[in-house]
């Protein structure tokens, strides 16, 4: 088991306010080297400004696109403060 940290900016602490009351409960990111080694089992720390919180990894996907992925999940689930996905 790993910790990955995860920093989000001050300015989208609503993104890190529905990770934690659980209205986000996927999360996304860029298949750089950093997040291509996250498995299941894992544990994630979000940080904004002073505040962290820890997730555990259940489900590591990795997609070849954005679109292939949004075949996949509902985008609700991953941007639930949004009302499209434009």
């Amino acid at each position: 088991m790993k910790k990955h940290f995860l920093k989000i900016k001050q300015r989208d602490k609503f993104v890190f306010d529905a990770i934690k009351n659980g209205g986000k409960t996927i999360e996304t990111r860029a298949g750089s080297v950093l997040y291509n080694k996250i498995e299941p089992g894992d544990i994630l720390v979000f940080v904004c400004g002073k505040e962290k919180l820890e997730k555990k990894v259940v489900k590591a996907t990795h997609f070849k696109s954005a679109d292939d992925m949004l075949k996949y999940y509902d985008y609700k689930k991953i941007q639930p403060f949004s009302d499209s996905l434009e």
